[in-house]
Order: structure tokens, then sequence, then C-alpha cells
């Protein structure tokens, strides 16, 4: 299963080596939503394996606009 959501890198990205060889790239991610007048903010610490670790670990940085 796959959530999708737009929203700020609030950290700088973190990329380790597994035992088994692959590569995992760690970072937060804050949401803001909007009610009347109210604006909420919630904070999602995101995983990304393999390829795509490399791939956000250069491409992004902290403050980016993410989807």
């Amino acid at each position: 299963m796959s959530t999708t959501f737009i929203g700020n890198l609030v950290t700088d990205i973190s990329v380790r080596n597994m035992d088994n060889g692959s590569k995992v790239a760690t970072f937060s991610v804050a949401v803001n939503k909007k009610r009347g007048e109210e604006t909420y903010t919630s904070y999602f610490d995101v995983a990304v394996w393999g390829d795509m670790a490399d791939h956000v670990s250069v491409s992004l940085h902290k403050g980016d606009r993410v989807v």
C-alpha cells in the first residue's frame, strides 16, 4: 500500500548502507492542512530504498516541496 501527500522536507536526507548491500534514505516531511482559520501540521517519517535512495539523496534538500 502506498500513500501520497504533499509537503516540505524538514530534515536533511540521511542515507545508510544496509548489511545486505542495499541503501535506505530517511527524511521527514511536514504537511499543512488548513481548516477554517486554523492550520494544522502533521509530520511523516519517510524511508526510501534502493536506487530511489540514491536519487533522492542528490535531488532533494531540506525545505524542498515534495509529493
